[in-house]
């Protein structure tokens, strides 16, 4: 692809600290999880926008609506997020006026913060609104993710992980969890997919992961790293209101 873009703003402190937690519904989960969609870059390999991009991602996994990349843009452009955005901000509108597709418009449900530190917390608002699930919209920094998931010859692809990240907070990209479960179990959701997924050495099976949706692909995260990356965590419940 021409270029990774990031475009994600920090969202204010009045915003963090007076968001609504979330609260999981008591449900048994299972050991692992994976949502599955089709996919795009959806314009962030010529826009800034993957906050937008990310809304795209979430209609796809969540309720396998396809958004042309075409709309996205268009529906940045409108609302001057093509640039880049806060999180909160493309959620707000996003509930207001979403995607239109195929004579429908495909709104965001209430938002609610989440705690990415809490693997518990993560996995019980990504199991919510079966059965395909709820992504989490967050906020990362990006400054080493490129190299750490794309391939020799620059490209990328499904099936990438993401292992021994390091300790950063310039917060400037948006991503989507999509799933969850120790990275064993993690391997073979996607080799049902047909992708195959190589553990780095050092990233035991146990080990507990999320899987993250970026620049059009999805890959797996162990736990460490979404902590030393992520800033920000956000579910929308329901992932998708349909006008």
């Amino acid at each position: 692809m021409p270029g990774r873009l990031r475009g994600a703003r920090p969202a204010k402190r009045h915003i963090l600290a007076g968001a609504r937690p979330h609260c999981a519904v008591p449900v048994t989960l299972p050991p692992y999880f994976l949502m599955w969609g089709r996919l795009n870059v959806w314009g962030n390999d010529q826009y800034p926008d993957c906050v937008t991009a990310e809304e795209a991602a979430k209609l796809s996994l969540a309720s396998q609506v396809y958004t042309p990349p075409a709309e996205v843009i268009a529906w940045a452009r409108r609302h001057h997020v093509l640039d880049g955005a806060e999180l909160p901000q493309v959620m707000q509108m996003m509930e207001r006026q979403g995607f239109l597709v195929n004579g429908q418009v495909y709104d965001d449900g209430e938002f609610m913060s989440v705690d990415w530190t809490d693997y518990n917390a993560l996995c019980a608002a990504m199991y919510e609104n079966q059965p395909n699930g709820n992504p989490i919209k967050i906020g990362i920094d990006a400054d080493a993710l490129e190299q750490m998931i794309e391939a020799s010859d620059g490209s990328l692809s499904d099936g990438w992980v993401v292992y021994g990240y390091p300790l950063s907070t310039n917060f400037d990209h948006c991503t989507s969890l999509c799933g969850f479960g120790a990275a064993s179990d993690l391997v073979a959701s996607f080799a049902s997919k047909d992708v195959t997924v190589t553990l780095p050495s050092g990233l035991t099976p146990s080990t507990l992961c999320v899987a993250m949706f970026t620049w059009g692909t999805i890959g797996i995260v162990d736990m460490l790293s979404l902590g030393n990356m992520c800033g920000e965590a956000w579910v929308r419940n329901p992932p998708t209101v349909i006008k």
